[in-house]
């Protein structure tokens, strides 16, 4: 079962951890079911800017950066270790 931490994912510091997806493929849909909750419709009430790898000494982490649709580009944080390279 995948689980999302309950943090905001706005900063690096309050980043939203992903834990239980078996491969990349399911945390990366994670990733986007996440934001398609936060944000609804993707293409309509929000595009996809950027997605960026941050590799740390023993974690991994993405960082998106995202457009809603009046303009306002926001960036989210996930913590990616649980399942990266899967």
């Amino acid at each position: 079962m995948i689980t999302l931490s309950d943090n905001s994912g706005t900063s690096f510091e309050d980043t939203i951890v992903i834990t239980g997806a078996e491969n990349t493929e399911e945390g990366v849909a994670a990733e986007y079911e996440y934001l398609e909750e936060k944000f609804g419709i993707p293409n309509i009430d929000w595009k996809f800017i950027q997605q960026s790898l941050i590799p740390g000494k023993y974690k991994y982490f993405d960082k998106f950066l995202i457009q809603d649709s009046k303009g306002n580009e926001f960036e989210f944080y996930f913590d990616i270790s649980d399942f990266y390279g899967k």
